[in-house]
């Protein structure tokens, strides 16, 4: 592996983010303008006049003489029983409204399928997810390249050391890996997700994000959903809770880098860095240019805190878990004002070999402490209870 990094005057951080820039060369556009400019009525609700966003929107319940329905997905899903739903999705806590509806402005909204408790087989996890006619909470979890210290993506489970602290903590709260949480890789998924997809550009990436928690609002219409994101995640995590901002309760964010990271840790990694030396535990990955990028856009950087300062408003949280000894994500990259924080100190650890860099990037994850925070800020999956 040729000379030592630090007889180069190479820093741990440089060095990552120069590999993870082996396919740079493009200038890629902020987030929240990765896809088409929507048109007024397909904003999502965070941009449009604050006159439109206090009006009947997705996510709230109507009732009227024909009984209680949920508005999602633009249309009117029936809902049996309103105090179990509103109890079970704690509709109340995370901002969304009971409300009277004309029956001009019922009628303007489809009738969706009366659903009826069904099981869904999750192939990532082996298990059946059922679909609570009642409502509920589901877990969604994002990962980022290295979420897993660098092992291949095709052989990650859910089961694995990484996620064993995270799945203790949470079954604390009744969130069980059967019931309540998706994983959005793996050798068997949901929906089509592969190693390779890793090196897709970020537009992709988060077309994915979006899609998964469209395919998961069809099959769940009365579910909200939790999103948890490590490193690169947190990107298209933000991208999905853009998109179906009705859907969200929470969004926890572990090491993600949302606000970029500063360009001269990509310029002096990438001269020194010898590539190479990292590609068998992560390989190509396209969005290295994207974080440059964003560091110091002032319109992604304003968008940002915009969504953040609705999102949170609304009663809904961004929780953001940063880790002062990450040495891929310094925490001015991870942080943004609004959001709760979760913070770990600093360690003093001397060198340490490559692959260690890959497993302490995702130190939080193993963080029994943390993961017991994350259980608090979620609280008790309360359909699980009931």
């Amino acid at each position: 592996m040729g000379r030592p990094l630090s007889e180069r005057g190479i820093t741990r951080r440089e060095f990552l983010w120069g590999a993870l820039m082996v396919a740079a060369g493009t200038t890629l556009p902020p987030l929240f303008s990765a896809c088409q400019p929507p048109s007024e009525e397909e904003k999502p609700e965070w941009q449009k006049p604050k006159e439109q966003q206090d009006a009947p929107r997705e996510g709230d319940v109507a009732v009227s003489g024909e009984g209680v329905f949920l508005l999602r997905n633009r249309k009117k899903y029936p809902v049996p029983d309103l105090g179990v739903y509103a109890r079970n999705t704690k509709l109340e806590k995370y901002g969304r409204k009971i409300l009277y509806l004309p029956r001009s402005k019922f009628e303007e909204y489809p009738r969706g399928e009366i659903f009826t408790e069904r099981r869904i087989f999750d192939k990532t996890t082996n298990t059946l997810k059922t679909n609570n006619s009642f409502g509920q909470e589901i877990l969604v979890f994002f990962p980022g390249v290295m979420t897993d210290g660098g092992m291949p993506w095709e052989t990650i489970r859910p089961a694995s050391d990484t996620f064993v602290s995270l799945l203790v903590g949470l079954k604390q709260k009744k969130w069980g890996l059967a019931d309540s949480f998706f994983f959005t890789y793996g050798k068997e998924r949901l929906i089509e997700y592969e190693a390779k997809h890793t090196s897709r550009s970020p537009e992709e990436n988060m077309r994915y994000a979006i899609d998964f928690i469209e395919t998961l609002k069809n099959e769940f219409p009365l579910a909200q959903f939790n999103i948890i994101c490590h490193s690169l995640g947190g990107l298209f995590g933000l991208a999905a809770a853009k998109k179906h901002f009705d859907a969200i309760n929470n969004v926890i964010l572990i090491n993600s880098p949302i606000r970029g990271i500063e360009g001269t840790l990509f310029r002096k990694g990438l001269v020194k860095g010898g590539r190479e030396l990292l590609k068998p535990y992560i390989g190509d990955e396209k969005v290295s240019d994207y974080l440059f990028s964003i560091w110091g856009n002032k319109e992604y950087q304003k968008e940002l805190e915009e969504f953040v300062s609705f999102f949170t408003s609304t009663g809904r949280q961004i929780i953001i878990v940063a880790d002062e000894s990450d040495p891929i994500v310094p925490v001015e990259s991870a942080t943004v004002k609004g959001a709760k924080e979760i913070r770990l100190a600093k360690t003093t650890n001397a060198a340490i070999p490559i692959n260690e860099w890959l497993v302490a990037h995702g130190r939080p994850l193993r963080d029994k402490e943390v993961a017991g925070q994350i259980g608090d800020e979620l609280g008790e999956n309360l359909a699980a209870a009931a």
